[in-house]
C-alpha cells in the first residue's frame, strides 16, 4: 500500500502536474495568435505574462539547486511561452507598454539579482539554506502571478461578464496547482505545496464566476443566426401579407 502511495504522490502527481503544466503554458497560444492576426489584445488580461516568464525562472532556479527535474524541466517551457506571449502583447496594445516596461524591469532585476545571490554570495552555502532565498523568490512571484487574475474579479463581478477571463488557463491552473500540491505535501517541501495550494483555491473562485457570469461574447457567438436562418428572416420579413 505504501509504495501505491508513493508511486501516486512522488511519480503519478509530478508526471501529470508537469503535463497539465504545459497544457497550462501553451493554452493561451490560440488567443494570442487570434490576437496578432486581429492586431488587437481586445479583452485578453496580458499583465500576467511576465509573471509567467519570472516565476519559471525563479523554480528553475530552484529546481537547479535541489537537483529536482520534475521542477526544473516544465518551467523551461514555461519561460519561453510567457516570454513570447509578453513580446506579442507588448507589440500588440500601446496602452500597457509602459506597464509591461516597468513590470519586466522590475522582475528581471529581481530573478537575476536572486540568482547572483544564490550561485554567487551563497555559492558556500548548504543547500537548505539557498532552497531558502530561491523558495522565498519562486513563492512571492507564484502568489503575485495566482493573484494577477483578481485585478479582472471585481470587474467580472460588477459587469456579471466573464468575458476578460480565459476558461481553459483558469481550469488548468487549478488542475496544475492540485498536482503540485499533493507532490510537494509528499516531499513535505511546503516551498512547493503552499503557493499551489493557494492557487488551486484561487482558480476555484474563478471558475465558479465564469459559470456564474457566461461571457457575453460566448454567448453572442451561439445566438448568432446562420446564414440560412439570416435569409429566411429576411425573406419573412419582406413577404407581404395576403
Amino acid at each position: 500500500m505504501g509504495d501505491t502511495r508513493d508511486a501516486l504522490t512522488l511519480w503519478f502527481a509530478p508526471a501529470l502536474g508537469s503535463a497539465l503544466a504545459q497544457v497550462m503554458f501553451l493554452s493561451p497560444f490560440p488567443e494570442i495568435e487570434r490576437c496578432k492576426t486581429k492586431r488587437s489584445l481586445g479583452h485578453l488580461n496580458a499583465l500576467p505574462y511576465p509573471f509567467v516568464a519570472a516565476n519559471c525562472a525563479a523554480w528553475m532556479i530552484y529546481g537547479g539547486i535541489s537537483g529536482n527535474y520534475w521542477v526544473y524541466i516544465p518551467n523551461f517551457t514555461g519561460y519561453f511561452c510567457g516570454t513570447y506571449y509578453s513580446f506579442v502583447a507588448y507589440a500588440l496594445d500601446e496602452k500597457i507598454r509602459g506597464t509591461m516596461e516597468r513590470i519586466v524591469a522590475v522582475l528581471i532585476i529581481l530573478v537575476s539579482f536572486i540568482g547572483m545571490v544564490v550561485s554567487c554570495v551563497m555559492k558556500n552555502s548548504s543547500e537548505s539554506a539557498r532552497l531558502v532565498v530561491a523558495g522565498i523568490l519562486a513563492n512571492l512571484i507564484l502568489v503575485v502571478y495566482y493573484s494577477a487574475p483578481l485585478s479582472t474579479m471585481a470587474e467580472v463581478v460588477r459587469t456579471k461578464d466573464s468575458k476578460s477571463m480565459h476558461f481553459p488557463l483558469v481550469f488548468c491552473n487549478g488542475l496544475n496547482g492540485l498536482c503540485w500540491t499533493t507532490y510537494g505535501i509528499a516531499l513535505n517541501d511546503w516551498w512547493i505545496a503552499a503557493p499551489n495550494l493557494f492557487g488551486s483555491v484561487l482558480s476555484i473562485v474563478q471558475v465558479v464566476l465564469i459559470f456564474l457570469y457566461p461571457s457575453s461574447e460566448r454567448l453572442r457567438s451561439r445566438i448568432t443566426p446562420t446564414p440560412s436562418v439570416e435569409g429566411l428572416v429576411s425573406m419573412s420579413s419582406d413577404s407581404s401579407p395576403l
